[in-house]
């Protein structure tokens, strides 16, 4: 508040003051200051991702150099890698934590199209309960089942689900009261690394982009969810969201 004493006829005078409403300003800067700090991490995420990839096409360019002819396939695949990352990371950055139009959706429909949607070759999928609607934004659910399906194939057949030629992993989708779970009888995830499965970069995997747990994590929160990691019954992974709430009946 800006304040002036003018003088009047006489001796007489006021003070006058100017009152002006910076919550509109303070909002801009604080908005700023998020986005340069999601630019920060983007770049920091970009920087360590693509150094494995990148140093792998270094390393067959160099053996297709010497002659061997079968490094330029190991290249062309690190480059694809490569855009695979660049792709994901702008896709998170160009959606952030928002979501778009909700509307009543299928939850049976969103499950199935994610799993047509994922390389899920070897798996098998099992659907308890998810004969029920949800408000959300169909897009962005869509990723959030694509990103659990994908990441169960990638991480839950290490050990005992691949031990065995004949076995198949089973991925498991419900519904709770407070919300729907992924869960699957692959190796499951040490209980030493579940406080940070959702970090940004983080990948069980050598070749992974480290990404697509957080990509879950905010596309969850922006719904007003919350979403854990435990244990499946099977000793896999399960992945719950809590916190949604259902519509009375299923959509058609």
């Amino acid at each position: 508040m800006n304040t002036a004493r003018i003088s009047l006829a006489g001796d007489r005078s006021e003070l006058v003051g100017v009152l002006r409403d910076v919550t509109e300003r303070r909002h801009r800067k604080r908005e700023l200051q998020r986005q340069n700090e999601r630019l920060d991490e983007f770049a920091s995420i970009l920087a360590h991702e693509l150094r494995n990839p990148l140093g792998i096409a270094q390393m067959y360019l160099g053996m297709a150099r010497a002659g061997d002819g079968a490094a330029f396939e190991q290249v062309e695949d690190a480059h694809s890698r490569i855009e695979e990352m660049i792709n994901t990371l702008l896709d998170l950055a160009r959606k952030g934590e928002t979501v778009g139009d909700v509307e009543p959706l299928s939850l049976a429909d969103v499950v199935e199209r994610a799993w047509l949607a994922v390389d899920t070759s070897g798996a098998t999928l099992s659907r308890d309960g998810v004969d029920r609607s949800v408000r959300a934004d169909a897009d962005r659910l869509l990723e959030v089942f694509e990103n659990l399906f994908r990441n169960a194939v990638e991480h839950g057949t290490d050990g005992q689900a691949a031990a065995n030629a004949n076995s198949s992993l089973t991925i498991r989708v419900g519904t709770t009261a407070a919300g729907f779970f992924v869960e699957d009888d692959g190796t499951g995830i040490p209980a030493g690394q579940r406080k940070t499965i959702f970090d940004r970069g983080y990948s069980a995997a050598d070749d992974g982009v480290g990404i697509g747990l957080t990509i879950v994590k905010r596309i969850v929160e922006a719904h007003g969810w919350s979403v854990a990691v435990t244990e499946s019954e099977a000793g896999g992974a399960r992945f719950e969201v809590t916190g949604v709430t259902f519509q009375s009946s299923s959509v058609e």
